[in-house]
């Protein structure tokens, strides 16, 4: 990685940071919880709405890959954060829920995506 795109990198960190903690904390003013602003400057810098020249301009492509590496180690840390603050009691209490919840969130769309694939199925 050249200097230059080091540079961005840095830039680019910056803006999605501050983004996220400023929405984050416009949300918890208006009472809702700071994820839900997080969430929103997400999608306001993500190629949903920040789209085309703005898009290639704040986020260059050669950065793109190197952020998608540190989202995805971010995803995996955060979910393993939240693994160590479950509690076995409250799980174990809620089994039923818990199963049912992670059988449907699962088998429902891979049951729906295999019956998608028969072979006599039509488009």
């Amino acid at each position: 990685m050249t200097s230059h795109q080091l540079q961005f990198l840095f830039i680019d960190i910056a803006l999605i940071l501050a983004a996220a903690r400023g929405l984050g904390h416009l949300a918890a003013r208006a009472g809702q919880p700071a994820v839900i602003g997080e969430i929103i400057a997400g999608v306001l810098l993500g190629p949903t709405l920040l789209g085309g020249p703005l898009s290639e301009t704040l986020l260059p492509s050669e950065v793109r890959p190197v952020l998608a590496g540190m989202a995805n180690l971010g995803v995996a840390l955060f979910m393993f954060a939240v693994g160590l603050d479950i509690d076995g009691a409250t799980l174990r209490a809620n089994g039923r829920v818990t199963a049912a919840a992670a059988l449907g969130s699962s088998a429902v769309p891979f049951l729906l995506g295999r019956a998608r694939l028969r072979p006599d199925a039509r488009p």
